[in-house]
């Protein structure tokens, strides 16, 4: 069947080697195709698209009416019979063959609409694309539920052709390419006439092409579009340039934001520091800008409008770091990983790792608020040192970095007015009224209130968040009020906060007025407040502060608290020092609300760790990633109090977090402080038992961080605690399992034996302890270190218990990885059909719980099950979706992209094969991950003998085996020996050959290992051919014609081309594998 071409903008037609085809019985007909067109190639249920079509019919009618479609639909097609179908059906589901033929104008107008200028070609063919809306003309009679979808997808593509026209005709302006951008303005208005900004552009567009009259006339035609459809009058903007057009006078530059979210408070007279800001980002020879000034000066604010003008500057966009939380400049790394989506793993040092992801982004990074971040400068020096130019920082920070190329931008006040007459246009005063306004929308201040309102501005000296919180008293107190009150408290507060400017000081003035206005359990409430470290939910703030829900709103509405749709509450910083200094002038006051403060965050936290093991986890995990901060707050604070009891309740559920969202720095220094706190109640039974754990988990944390050696002397004393603690008789079989555990973990990348004693010891010890958790966790580690020894039933007899384990459980993210490690397991013992379900189960539980890493994983596994079932175009597509998830992640291991060459070449692609080969031998070099480098050689070396370079061959073969050996990975060891036999074979060794395929087969056999087989059959044929025995040759080659995966393979083929297999199936002997092992334990 050939390529079908479906086109859906402006119409509908399809068609087929050039030939229109028609027979549609409706238009339902024609909206079903072009809804597997567009739709992603994803199952769809036959209910779910009965129901869609025919809502109104009963469910037996409308899937018969489907049934009905779906004939009609495929005989048009030609897609019964066809080798590769346009749709995949099942008696459950429907779904467009992600490999079928096809082309669909909707899916390359959506391509080329993503394209990035400053090339904008594909951009061009997608304005082209799209000739008139979707469907036009089609109408699906007695469908609600289809006419929403179709409305919804015509809103959709309309939005990305308008999006994609704003995007050519600013390109071209900027360029000076005014006459190329006219058409896509002028069809910018045309598709949305109600958009001020479209008519604002022609204008100047008109206007730079010499067309002035035409400028001025797209003015009234605005307004006239304006009056008749809305019955409004054009914008000051608009207004304004129209009257600059009249004039005569020269355009401005234009600024077009992108959709960012908005702040809550409007940028006011901030343009010309906005436009300098912008003019050095755009400059190539600025990498790193440095916004400085006092605290409440408006910096986060403007750095924000920036990241909304210049989003589309940069290829990855712009990303905005907050880190007034982060505590010490050890968080830093942990806060940018967050910022950026980024999650490294494995044993590699995450700083590396993120160096690395950074080394090829085009970003803008916005990190706000640093100044007691400066010990951590090397991190931002390492990163612009190493990253690209296209990387640049934007940084807010009360004292400038110091660095090399720093570019320091001082920010100062809002501009003050020098007369009354003359207030309304200061940018000082327009941020009060405007303030003031939003509290009473009718607010109109008279000309004795602009008097006060100046006063004001003067008082704070044009602070922005001065004068946001004095505006916020103008609904209970006039300005002259609101002035006399501030004027009052200046001279006391003058020495309050030394060595910072006056602009701060007079903000102190501002929060002092703010706080005297307060009733005592507002002011009580507000400075209890001030011991979160981030965030909190109402929840928290009720219990911590001891306050009521009517006053957290009274400090809402005072803008002193702001309360965000997510259901927390934030303190501005500023407010939470000064509420800070209240509550630590009564010493009383301060223990008790820090009490409070730890006993509802450790309790919280231990009911968060127990959800964490069981059906709850992914709530669990994602309230304690918001209240992270405050957690860890509770837990230095009980580590203060000598609470050794309570924290050894918390202290493996809290490692396991951090473990888990890959804090090791974070974690090695959480464990290291709290030791430091413990030496001074050193002693007691608790202590002691606290300090094993913190000092297994410490070794773990160190070990990841590439710290070794204090690894291991962290262990070796958390051994020595252990055994003074056993010899007074008390149990220890839980700190013994974890310290085993740790070192086996320490030590299975490079002595697997020794490494799987210490997990046998480790599972022991947790089921002395009655530790079904941390038990389950050996079963999944003691069958991954089985399965890289090539133990295959014991690891599978591992899994199967793990999976049993966290199923009782409930252990979702457990139920997830014991699932797709026996599915993996059985594939590898030729179990197809069992292995192939339960990767799938694992897959979906991943999808279904957002975990990116363990989706990348999953497709990695499911694509090399289906690679396993000859099915390699699936297996192309799962591998490559994998690939690009890990990446997206910054993750490169090399093991992924193997795995994908292999698939191609067994696929027949052998270029793209090689070049996947050679990125997963870079990743593999760079992480130093040794089985990925093992396996990409080994694919390397295998690619060579398909294309004919033996010497190649030979090399790359030579390394994978020298690598194996030294990790003790027998499986793909023993492929290596087989790929070494067929080379030998191709350059007339024969000697050579016969004598290594004898040392594979007894490796084979005794660990039943069956991909090795696979790879071992077609070898002993080539060897047979090569000593004339003819029918040993067919009768082995005849055993694999059953299995796809050799018999499909354009890789096998290329080597068995010689002996031309006939590939005779013979099914029953492929369900048991009976006829593989007969033929190689004879």
């Amino acid at each position: 069947m050939g390529q079908i071409e479906i086109h859906t903008l402006g119409g509908f037609q399809v068609s087929r080697n050039g030939e229109i085809l028609k027979g549609f019985d409706s238009d339902k007909i024609r909206i079903l195709l072009a809804f597997f067109a567009v739709e992603a190639p994803q199952p769809y249920r036959r209910e779910t698209l009965a129901a869609l079509l025919w809502p109104d019919a009963n469910g037996t009618e409308s899937r018969a009416n489907l049934r009905w479609a779906l004939s009609n639909l495929r005989k048009i097609i030609g897609d019964r019979g066809a080798l590769c179908p346009f749709l995949l059906t099942t008696r459950q589901t429907i779904q467009r063959n992600p490999a079928a033929n096809f082309y669909s104008d909707v899916a390359e107008f959506l391509a080329q609409s993503q394209h990035s200028l400053p090339n904008p070609a594909q951009l061009e063919q997608a304005t082209q694309l799209y000739r008139g809306e979707f469907l036009a003309g089609l109408n699906p009679k007695d469908s609600l539920p289809l006419d929403e979808w179709l409305l919804l997808k015509r809103e959709s593509l309309a939005r990305t052709l308008v999006e994609t026209l704003k995007t050519l005709s600013q390109h071209y302006q900027q360029n000076g390419e005014y006459h190329k951008a006219l058409p896509h303005a002028r069809r910018f208005v045309e598709l949305e006439p109600w958009q001020e900004q479209g008519h604002r552009q022609l204008m100047r567009l008109l206007e730079a092409t010499g067309q002035r009259h035409a400028a001025l006339a797209q003015y009234q035609q605005c307004r006239n579009i304006l009056a008749q459809t809305l019955g409004i009058e054009p914008e000051t903007a608009t207004t304004e340039l129209y009257r600059r057009i009249q004039n005569g006078s020269p355009a401005p530059a234009s600024h077009q934001p992108p959709p960012l979210p908005n702040p809550l408070t409007p940028l006011i007279g901030r343009e010309r520091e906005f436009e300098q800001i912008c003019g050095y980002l755009t400059q190539s020879n600025c990498r790193l800008l440095t916004l400085t000034g006092p605290g409440g000066i408006g910096k986060t604010r403007l750095a924000l409008e920036i990241a909304h003008h210049l989003q589309a500057e940069f290829r990855q966009g712009v990303v905005f770091v907050p880190l007034s939380a982060v505590q010490s400049p050890a968080g830093l790394l942990p806060a940018l990983a967050d910022a950026l989506n980024f999650t490294s793993r494995g044993q590699g040092n995450p700083r590396s790792q993120l160096l690395e992801f950074l080394r090829d982004q085009e970003i803008l990074l916005v990190l706000d608020n640093f100044e007691h971040l400066l010990a951590g400068m090397d991190l931002i020096a390492e990163i612009l040192g190493m990253a690209p130019s296209r990387l640049k920082m934007l940084v807010t920070s009360r004292v400038s970095l110091n660095l090399p190329g720093e570019q320091r931008f001082p920010l100062l006040g809002l501009a003050l007015p020098t007369q009354a007459a003359s207030s309304l246009q200061s940018s000082a005063v327009k941020l009060f009224i405007e303030i003031a306004q939003r509290i009473q929308p009718s607010y109109d201040p008279a000309p004795a209130d602009l008097d006060a309102i100046i006063e004001i501005c003067r008082t704070v000296e044009g602070l922005p968040l001065g004068i946001l919180l004095a505006a916020a008293w103008s609904d209970v107190l006039a300005p002259a009020e609101i002035a006399a009150e501030i004027r009052g408290s200046l001279d006391l507060l003058a020495t309050a906060w030394p060595g910072v400017a006056e602009q701060h000081r007079s903000l102190r003035a501002v929060l002092q007025t703010s706080w005297n206005f307060l009733d005592a359990g507002a002011q009580k409430a507000l400075s209890a407040l001030s011991i979160f470290r981030d965030d909190f939910t109402r929840q928290a703030a009720q219990a911590v502060s001891e306050t009521s829900l009517s006053t957290l709103q009274t400090l809402a509405r005072q803008s002193l608290l702001n309360w965000s749709p997510t259901g927390y509450f934030h303190l501005h910083e500023f407010l939470r020092q000064f509420g800070a200094e209240k509550l630590a002038r009564n010493p009383d006051d301060y223990q008790r609300v820090s009490v409070r403060h730890a006993d509802f965050y450790l309790q919280a936290l231990a009911e968060w760790l127990q959800a964490f093991k069981g059906p709850q986890q992914r709530s669990a995990l994602e309230v304690l990633r918001s209240a992270h901060n405050n957690a860890l707050a509770a837990w230095e604070w009980a580590a203060q109090q000598g609470a050794a009891s309570q924290l050894l309740s918390l202290v493996d559920g809290i490692c396991h977090y951090l473990h888990l969202r890959v804090r090791y720095a974070e974690g090695a220094r959480l464990c290291q402080t709290t030791l430091n706190t413990l030496e001074k109640s050193a002693g007691r039974e608790d202590g002691e038992r606290l300090k094993i754990h913190l000092l297994a988990w410490q070794g773990r944390f160190d070990w990841l961080l590439g710290a070794r050696e204090t690894a291991c002397q962290a262990l070796e004393q958390a051994q020595t605690h252990l055994d003074q603690l056993s010899q007074t008789g008390e149990e220890v079989a839980l700190e013994q399992g974890l310290i085993w555990q740790v070192r086996g973990h320490q030590i299975e990348g490079r002595e697997r034996p020794q490494a799987q004693e210490y997990y046998s010891q480790s599972l022991a010890c947790f089921r002395e302890a009655k530790a079904p958790w941390e038990a389950a966790q050996m079963l999944g580690d003691l069958g991954s270190v089985a399965w890289n020894l090539g133990n295959y039933a014991a690891a599978a007899d591992y899994h199967r218990q793990a999976l049993e384990a966290r199923r009782a459980l409930g252990d979702l993210r457990g139920i997830a990885a014991a699932s797709m490690s026996l599915g993996t397991t059985l594939l590898y013992q030729g179990e197809f059909a069992q292995a192939q379900p339960l990767i799938e189960e694992g897959c979906h539980m991943r999808q279904a719980a957002g975990d990116r890493l363990g989706i990348a994983d999953s497709l990695r596994n499911l694509g090399f099950a289906h690679m396993m079932l000859g099915e390699f175009d699936e297996a192309v597509n799962l591998l490559l979706e994998g690939v690009e998830i890990y990446q997206s992640l910054g993750l490169r291991y090399g093991l992924e992209m193997g795995m994908l060459a292999a698939a191609l070449a067994h696929q027949g692609d052998f270029e793209q094969a090689q070049a996947w080969c050679q990125r997963g031998l870079a990743a593999a070099h760079t992480t130093g991950y040794r089985r990925a480098l093992g396996y990409c050689l080994l694919k390397n070396g295998e690619l060579a003998l398909s294309l004919g370079n033996y010497t190649q061959a030979r090399h790359s073969l030579d390394e994978s085996a020298e690598v194996y050996a030294q990790i003790s990975q027998r499986d793909e060891h023993c492929r290596v020996l087989i790929a070494q036999a067929i080379q030998h074979l191709k350059t007339g060794e024969t000697t050579q050959s016969e004598q290594i395929l004898k040392q594979a087969r007894p490796i084979i056999q005794a660990r039943r290992a069956f991909i090795p087989l696979l790879y071992y059959i077609p070898a002993q044929a080539l060897l047979f051919e090569q000593h004339g025995e003819t029918e040993a040759e067919r009768q082995w080659l005849e055993a694999l014609a059953a299995y796809p995966f050799v018999a499909k393979s354009q890789w096998f083929g290329s080597l068995l081309e010689p002996l031309q297999p006939g590939w005779v199936a013979s099914p029953e002997d492929a369900k048991s594998n009976a006829g593989l092992w007969r033929l190689v334990d004879a």
